[in-house]
């Protein structure tokens, strides 16, 4: 019998079907992968990767490679802890990873972290006793670990396997500082011993840190840190209860040679400083230095240290004579405002000379002009200094120059004659350097009488008339020596009669000029 082709047919498409059939339900496979590194970023080569699955049914074990990468593929779907090792490094496991039928899941990068070891050792003193409190820092390859001694002396430091350089030991009560070479190693999960450490007693070297300065209704105070033991001590400011916040003196080149017969040594600035200051209660001592002198043409402007960049008609030593007497007065925590006799300079060319030149220095509060001295050589008592305008040379440019170096700082302006200066602005100081107060006729048979009245009024009335902006009265002429000659104490009483001659309350600063700086210092008790 023949077989109809019909039937063939049908045969074929069931074969098919069934072919077809296989290949559809074939399950897709799942894969894992991730990627580990190392906390000190050394190779993460070969890292062990542990794959288990939470109900047992299996595990998987594979290496990461050199880039810390694996990848694990054929992955049974299942519930899985995947767990991470090497040696040196603390292991890390993630929970209830969950990889679906046909999935492909990656895992975030995993840090291992260094096992720590530890450093023990003893800090005793000179004779044996235990010093308990004691700082103890390890260093080296850029990490750094402390730990403080216990009641027995002893300490534990818990770092990170290495070569350790340095060890630094301090205690304080009394200060007691060492500093030496380690060059000890530790390793992971061990204990690397380094014996006693012995502290012998030293005095505590303090630096100034920061001064906040007294008022009329509350006390200031000076913040001193030991560079050994890092103790820190406060010296309280008593409130101003007579009116002057600075108390100090100009010092210049030609001045101090002029009354001391040459000039003073590094910590004889602080020292006439502190004299001044010890004059009014709760005053911060200050000095106001002359860094820029005009010269005898009256047209420039001779700068005690060396700039970089030329100004017009400003020339300047190659040595810088100032920096180690703004040091010493730094360390004394005093303030001192760096003025300039201008002549024809640019103000703000010269300012920004000179206060980057300096402002490193904690004790410089401000920049200063001498406006007599401000293109003198065309005007005789200097040209007037304007507030604002387009001029290049105004008050409020030089402010702006000045701040923008260092936001707390101030400008002074200088002089004695009140047509020369700008208007009250915030931020300026103005200084008043009058002389020879003399009460009298000019005519035949008159008599001409030095007038403390008179000296005490002026300065009254410039306190007034620049309220509320802080005022200086730069005082000890020779032409006044009538006025103040025969005081026992003149820095201090000819100040206080000023000062309770102002109705303002303006902040007040007496600063006695260098001209007759040396009788009058010697003066003081």
């Amino acid at each position: 019998m023949k077989v109809r082709p019909f039937f063939g047919f049908i045969a074929i498409i069931l074969v098919s079907l069934i072919t077809l059939c296989s290949c559809v339900y074939t399950p897709a496979s799942s894969s894992l992968s991730g990627c580990v590194v190392l906390e000190d970023g050394a190779s993460p080569n070969r890292i062990l990767v542990t794959v288990t699955a939470k109900d047992g049914s299996g595990s998987y074990n594979v290496r990461t490679d050199s880039d810390g990468r694996f990848t694990i593929g054929d992955i049974t779907p299942s519930v899985y802890t995947v767990s991470f090792s090497k040696a040196g490094y603390y292991s890390e496991s993630l929970e209830d990873v969950i990889v679906g039928d046909g999935k492909v899941v990656t895992l975030e990068t995993v840090t291992l972290m260094m096992k720590l070891g530890t450093f023990t050792g003893k800090v005793i003193d000179d004779t044996g006793n235990p010093i308990s409190g004691a700082s103890v820092t390890v260093s080296g390859r850029g990490y750094s670990f402390s730990a403080r001694t216990d009641a027995n002396g002893n300490y534990t430091i818990t770092a990170k396997p290495g070569i350790y350089t340095d060890i630094t030991v301090s205690a304080i009560n009394p200060c007691r500082y060492l500093q030496g070479t380690l060059n000890k190693t530790v390793s992971a999960d061990t204990e690397t011993k380094l014996g006693n450490s012995t502290l012998l007693p030293d005095t505590h070297n303090y630096v100034l840190t920061s001064v906040v300065e007294a008022t009329t209704s509350a006390k200031g105070y000076r913040e001193y840190r030991c560079t050994n033991c890092n103790h820190v001590e406060t010296v309280d400011i008593p409130k101003r209860t007579d009116g002057a916040r600075w108390a100090g003196i100009r010092a210049s080149s030609y001045g101090l040679e002029e009354s001391f017969g040459s000039y003073p040594g590094i910590n004889s600035m602080a020292s006439y400083a502190e004299k001044m200051e010890s004059c009014y209660e709760g005053s911060n001592g200050t000095v106001i230095l002359i860094v820029g002198v005009v010269s005898e043409d009256l047209k420039s402007c001779f700068l005690d240290f060396p700039i970089s960049e030329e100004i017009a008609n400003v020339t300047y030593s190659n040595v810088d004579f100032y920096e180690d007497y703004l040091t010493a007065l730094d360390k004394g925590g005093y303030s001192v405002w760096l003025q300039v006799e201008p002549g024809n300079a640019d103000l703000v060319k010269l300012a920004k000379a000179v206060m980057n030149h300096y402002k490193h220095h904690s004790c410089v509060k401000g920049f200063g002009i001498d406006v007599e001295w401000y293109k003198r050589a065309d005007n005789r008592n200097g040209m007037k200094l304007s507030s604002d305008g387009d001029e290049p040379n105004t008050v409020s440019k030089v402010l702006t120059a000045v701040k923008a170096i260092n936001s707390s700082y101030t400008v002074f302006v200088k002089h004695w004659d009140e047509k020369w200066l700008p208007d009250p602005k915030e931020g300026l100081v103005f200084v008043n350097d009058s002389q020879g107060f003399f009460e009298g006729g000019w005519g035949k048979g008159s008599e001409r009488k030095p007038s403390l009245e008179k000296m005490v009024n002026e300065f009254a009335r410039w306190a007034e008339d620049y309220y509320p902006c802080p005022v200086m009265f730069q005082i000890g002429y020779d032409a006044d020596e009538g006025i103040w000659g025969e005081m026992e104490n003149p820095a201090e009483e000819l100040g206080k009669a000023i000062i309770a001659g102002c109705t303002t309350s303006n902040d007040i600063g007496i600063i006695w000029v260098d001209f007759t700086l040396k009788e009058v210092i010697e003066k003081i008790d």
